[in-house]
């Protein structure tokens, strides 16, 4: 089989990180169109929340202590169809002298329902001037207002389903473009998202900086250290809720930088190739065929988006690449996070490639991430390094998701589910596939020999998420090279429930899994897919 295609290289301007910006670095002899003698003062709310929850809002202050200001007051303003209905404001009058500050407010939003509108306005003075923004203070962004959907229903699943964003960065990914929201205040924001648990996925080139630096390595490693202090102190009152994990760089078979997900590994391992702190050659430590000399046997190895478009910028200048055919076939791979925001271009030629190692006989399963670093409801970042920054509405914190088919929300659960495959991704509807014979259920990511068997796939949406277009079955068969496809149709326009239950024999191995397709009110097209079932009875799996 011919994968060339799925590999050619692509090249954007943009990068593909979703980050708070960082506008305080600035080029040696370089000026920047976006450097203010500022702290960033940014506003941030989940995109969506629960019924019957409060509504958190996270005012964040960073370098206050290179411009320290006077944090003068904050008023939240709620409207909906264009009228106000909350507005809520708060003297605060503190002086701000350091590198991180933070305050989350709650406003009770019960007895609302639907999309609202907030601006949060923050008062302060700096320089002996009084001034304002709205939501942020960051140049060369117009004002936009953040929005909210206070749902009518949770998210959509059924019992024993755990929710999950492999993908995420704290405020210790802090670097000379990018920094993250803080643990504590993400706990808030999954909470009422939905959510059941985040990984702590911070770069390995910033968790063993030296605390105030870009550049300087701390041997003592204290922010890996403090991360994981913070973690355990979080988890001890919560549900073992984050997952400490790390993304690091390492060397793809070309000698490129790329990154790995690497959930609940005790000890650090560096990656400091695309980092930016070190000279050419941007040479990480470790490559994707020795790491997994290095890491321990709870833990787990996942691709981080692998076909994601590389930006011209970090291909040229810090030699980033994709994750390659002989990268993805190692057998310590547990698999692939091709859901990193959006269906994107990353998306679908992610969904390629793996579909094309499953037909090869690789077992390797999908995960869903958004890799934000804070942004809970707009993505903000750096589009070109000293020039421009953007916005939009995606890779935003919980939008993506991984589901995992769990007895419990124990920590030790919910990584046996990522580890054995079942598990399914989404970014709305729900999906599951079992395959049963004679009282025996096969879940997500088994392998079986059943000779004659049932398959049942369910697939669940809801208002917020769209009705349901089609619920497909896919089945393959090993050392083939395309898939069958059995197709249901939604026979309505308000299906938010639809099944598949069918009856097949054993032929060749082969491997079963599920797609469903929503679309919500906007047209906007969502997808789930399951991992796979495999039915086989060689030993042709690798």
């Amino acid at each position: 089989m011919d994968f060339s295609h799925i590999f050619t290289d692509n090249y954007s301007t943009i990068p593909f990180v979703a980050a708070y910006a960082e506008m305080h670095y600035r080029f040696k002899f370089m000026g920047s169109r976006y450097y203010l003698r500022e702290p960033e003062i940014i506003a941030d709310i989940p995109y969506r929340i629960n019924p019957q929850q409060k509504m958190p809002v996270l005012i964040l202050v960073k370098d206050s202590n290179h411009f320290p200001v006077l944090l003068n007051s904050y008023t939240i303003t709620i409207a909906q169809n264009c009228e106000i209905i909350i507005s809520r404001s708060k003297v605060i009058d503190m002086e701000i002298n350091q590198p991180w500050w933070q305050l989350d407010a709650y406003v009770d939003v019960t007895g609302i329902a639907g999309l609202i509108s907030i601006d949060v306005t923050i008062e302060y003075t700096i320089n002996e001037k009084r001034k304002s923004c709205i939501n942020h203070n960051l140049p060369l962004l117009p004002y936009r207002a953040l929005s909210c959907l206070v749902a009518e229903s949770g998210l959509p699943g059924s019992a024993g389903l755990v929710w999950g964003d492999i993908h995420y960065h704290t405020n210790l990914t802090d670097d000379m473009v990018e920094f993250g929201a803080p643990l504590d205040s993400t706990l808030l924001a999954a909470r009422a998202i939905g959510l059941d648990f985040y990984c702590c996925t911070d770069h390995s080139y910033d968790l063993d900086d030296l605390p105030g630096s870009w550049s300087k390595t701390d041997p003592d490693l204290t922010k890996w250290n403090l991360s994981r202090r913070q973690i355990i102190e979080i988890n001890k009152n919560n549900p073992e809720c984050i997952i400490a994990s790390e993304e690091v760089t390492i060397r793809n078979q070309r000698g490129r930088n790329v990154h790995a997900l690497l959930l609940n590994n005790k000890n650090f391992i560096p990656g400091s190739g695309d980092g930016a702190e070190k000279m050419i050659p941007f040479s990480s430590e470790h490559s994707t065929s020795d790491i997994y000399e290095l890491i321990e046997n709870n833990s787990i190895l996942i691709a981080a988006h692998p076909l994601t478009p590389v930006p011209l910028f970090q291909w040229l200048f810090v030699k980033r690449g994709k994750w390659m055919w002989d990268d993805l076939i190692q057998p310590g791979l547990t698999g692939m996070q091709i859901l990193n925001g959006s269906l994107d271009t990353g998306f679908y030629r992610g969904r390629d490639i793996w579909i094309k190692l499953l037909l090869s006989g690789y077992k390797k399963y999908i995960f869903a991430g958004n890799d934000a670093h804070g942004n809970f409801n707009i993505f903000r970042q750096i589009k070109t390094p000293m020039i421009s920054l953007h916005e939009k509405k995606e890779q935003v914190f919980g939008e993506c998701r991984t589901g995992i088919i769990s007895g419990s929300s124990s920590q030790s659960d919910i990584l046996a589910g990522i580890k054995s495959g079942n598990c399914i991704i989404t970014n709305g509807p729900y999906i599951k596939l079992v395959i049963s014979n004679n009282g025996i259920d096969a879940k997500m990511g088994e392998t079986v020999s059943f000779d004659i068997f049932e398959i049942n796939l369910d697939g669940i949406s809801s208002s917020e998420f769209g009705r349901i277009v089609d619920l497909k079955l896919f089945t393959g068969i090993i050392g083939g090279d395309l898939e069958n496809c059995f197709i249901h149709k939604s026979n309505g326009n308000t299906t938010f429930n639809i099944s598949i239950k069918e009856n097949f024999s054993y032929s060749q191995d082969c491997y079963y899994r599920g797609e469903i397709l929503t679309i919500d009110s906007d047209g906007i097209e969502r997808m789930g897919m399951t991992n796979p079932i495999w039915v086989i009875k060689s030993n042709r799996l690798v």
